[in-house]
């Protein structure tokens, strides 16, 4: 059991990620704040909790936090038989008058906060359990925690006959738990404060993993051999001190355990940023140290770094940050991703997960459930689509509007799932009315929680277009296909059509052969059509260009099947490929 096979989009890129590691795969959350009850909860590389505010989003984010944290502790905690108590050192998030349902506690005074999490180990951990717990483990690990006002409870819930077994080992089975997993947990409201304390926190984290070398227990062996004549000289004298004050003073003696020594050093770094003047990020400003936690996330937080599976768990990551910059936090999230998990609430379309669907949960009225359609997302963030985008899960990016009619009919006669998309509404076309409105039509179809894919002239206007929007991590290479035609310098859509389909009517209508010298050559379409009109005695205008390539695509919706030159081909089969494996990604099929 690898894990799951899964697509993520960071600044338009697919990457396709194959985890080897531990997950999370499903919770369940009763009883907790304002969530009586949500079952079942399902859990990707990437999940977004969605939803209006103060309808429950926070409080199943911090009751995953609460699952995993309690888990962590039973390293700590005094456990047994599969009980902790909670005492300072194991978990202090939870406060039941604050937590258990204030409306239950008067009728339920001994009530309990329960939470079921199931994991999905790999085939190398599930050698490792076996060795370590001396029981095999067929499957997922679904484990039930209860919190009530004085303990923490756990238990194995796998059904079948070998629940008996596990159950008499829960007990080193959290503890093996306990070693495997971490998460990382960032509140929405992010202070100067609580952005430089999550990085301590992460920093430390970092450092603990050295804590398990040889080489720093001998280290820290030495320290203490340095260190222990002083502390025993210093609490003579004091011992020597005090009895004169206090007689009954027997001895002083000080306590430097080697936790504490280890604490005090993974605890005492501090993160200093030179932007042209060296300056501790305490006092830089909160986009900036929200921006560095991150950052700092998807750099520590991997199995490599931290000794195990990391899941990052964080509210409204948009917080603080230009709409510019939510581009590339979307980047970093995914990359965290590709070594973790990342679970987020976010009010934001751009942070929704639109290659898969089912990865968004939607969030209201305190139940919860995943989403499955696009159409369900938009609902629950309150974003209002054009009508073309209102059902659309894919827009297809053209540079004219005759481009687009054309198109339509060359993608429908070849595509009978594009023509059904079409049919539906769930593949829509937009037309640009210029390439450099590239960035502002991408944006703004993101912003409808919509895909896209652009379909671009392979000519200076089209490449500058696609460039800007690059560097504005907008697209990139996947997400376009440009009409490129073998020698041409340049092309655009016109080049793409058997000329035999068009020339009698440029003929007819306009008086020009294209039976001409000047129609031949690597100029694209419109330049070379200028200049044959040119040659034989006709303006070649911008008004008269739109008109002859709306002739030409009127023919082009008339014989969609047989407009394209048969050499040019290749271009619309790459396009009808890549809108297709898009739209059955989205669809599920």
């Amino acid at each position: 059991m690898v894990g799951w096979t899964t697509v993520l989009t960071a600044r338009g890129i697919n990457i396709h990620i194959l985890h080897k590691i531990m997950k999370l795969i499903t919770f369940s959350v009763s009883n907790y704040r304002s969530i009586k009850n949500a079952k079942n909860l399902k859990f990707g590389p990437m999940t977004c909790l969605l939803g209006p505010n103060n309808e429950g989003k926070s409080n199943i984010l911090r009751a995953l936090v609460l699952a995993i944290e309690s888990i962590e502790s039973a390293r700590i905690g005094v456990f047994r038989a599969g009980r902790m108590r909670r005492t300072k050192g194991t978990v202090d998030r939870y406060d039941w008058e604050l937590d258990y349902p204030y409306s239950r506690q008067d009728k339920y005074p001994n009530g309990k906060t329960i939470l079921n999490i199931e994991f999905s180990l790999t085939e190398s951990e599930l050698e490792e359990f076996k060795s370590e717990i001396k029981s095999n483990l067929n499957g997922n690990l679904p484990i039930r925690i209860e919190l009530s006002q004085q303990t923490i409870e756990f238990s194995i819930t796998k059904p079948g006959k070998g629940k008996a077994t596990l159950m008499r080992k829960r007990d080193k089975i959290i503890r093996f738990l306990s070693r495997k997993i971490g998460i990382a947990y960032i509140p929405a409201v992010r202070t100067a404060k609580d952005a430089e304390k999550a990085i301590e926190n992460l920093l430390a984290r970092a450092l603990f993993s050295a804590e398990r070398s040889d080489e720093y227990q001998k280290a820290m062996d030495i320290i203490d051999e340095i260190q222990t004549p002083i502390l025993e000289d210093l609490g003579e004298r004091l011992t020597g001190t005090l009895k004169t004050f206090l007689p009954s003073v027997k001895s002083v003696n000080f306590e430097l355990s080697q936790s504490s020594r280890s604490f005090a050093i993974r605890n005492s770094a501090r993160v200093l940023i030179d932007d042209g003047t060296k300056t501790y990020l305490n006092r830089k400003g909160d986009g900036v140290q929200s921006l560095a936690a991150l950052a700092m996330m998807r750099n520590i937080l991997d199995p490599k770094n931290m000794g195990k599976q990391m899941i990052l768990a964080i509210e409204e990551p948009e917080s603080h940050l230009h709409p510019a910059a939510i581009h590339e936090l979307k980047k970093v999230l995914a990359e965290i991703s590709f070594n973790g998990q990342v679970i987020l609430t976010t009010h934001n379309p751009l942070l929704a997960n639109r290659e898969v669907i089912s990865s968004n949960i939607l969030v209201n009225n305190s139940q919860a459930h995943a989403a499955t359609s696009t159409k369900e997302i938009r609902e629950s963030l309150g974003v209002k689509a054009s009508d073309n985008l209102r059902h659309a899960e894919l827009i297809l990016i053209v540079e004219g509007d005759d481009d687009n009619d054309a198109l339509t009919e060359i993608l429908v006669a070849q595509s009978p799932f594009l023509k059904t998309c079409f049919e539906e509404g769930s593949l829509a076309i937009e037309s640009l009315h210029g390439g450099g409105n590239l960035s502002y039509k991408i944006s703004q179809i993101r912003s409808s929680i919509c895909m896209h894919h652009s379909f671009l002239d392979n000519d200076k206007c089209g490449r500058d277009a696609f460039d800007k929007a690059n560097q504005d991590g907008l697209i990139n290479e996947a997400d376009v296909t440009f009409t490129i035609c073998k020698g041409r310098d340049e092309s655009e859509m016109e080049d793409l059509y058997r000329v035999s389909l068009y020339e009698d009517m440029i003929f007819e209508k306009f008086g020009v052969s294209l039976k001409h010298r000047d129609f031949k050559g690597r100029l694209k379409w419109s330049d070379r059509t200028g200049k044959v009109f040119e040659a034989q005695g006709k303006p070649w205008t911008k008004a008269l260009k739109a008109r002859v390539k709306y002739q030409v695509s009127e023919l082009v919706i008339a014989e969609p099947k047989e407009s394209v030159e048969p050499a040019r081909k290749s271009i619309i089969e790459a396009l009808i490929v890549a809108l297709e494996k898009k739209l059955k990604a989205v669809k599920g099929g």
